[in-house]
């Protein structure tokens, strides 16, 4: 065993070097770029498991409201998809702009 083979940076980067992208950027045209961002944003949806067929309200639930030293935090879970709530918080600073209150 050598040293460098012990250097997992060093292994990645062989790794990274081998590959072959197939989507690099290439173009020097605008047709050519239309193409290549087709491309690039079909295989990005393919990779993120695309949207889903349906479209839900988020159903936001307030869960609690509570002030603070310059903002507001409040507890809220939100439908993200059928049957599924997601927690999350959201800070309110205090001067926030009252007409964007939803």
């Amino acid at each position: 065993m050598k040293d460098e083979d012990l250097n997992h940076l060093d292994y990645l980067k062989k790794i990274y070097n081998s590959q072959k992208r197939i989507l690099e950027f290439r173009a020097t045209s605008l047709e050519e770029w239309k193409k290549w961002k087709s491309a690039l944003t079909e295989k990005f949806l393919e990779l993120l498991g695309g949207f889903p067929d349906h479209s839900y309200s988020f159903d936001v639930k307030v869960i609690e409201h509570v002030k603070e030293k310059g903002y507001t935090r409040e507890k809220i879970y939100y439908l993200s998809e059928k049957d599924v709530y997601v927690p999350a918080y959201i800070l309110i600073p205090s001067d926030a702009d009252p007409l964007l209150d939803v």
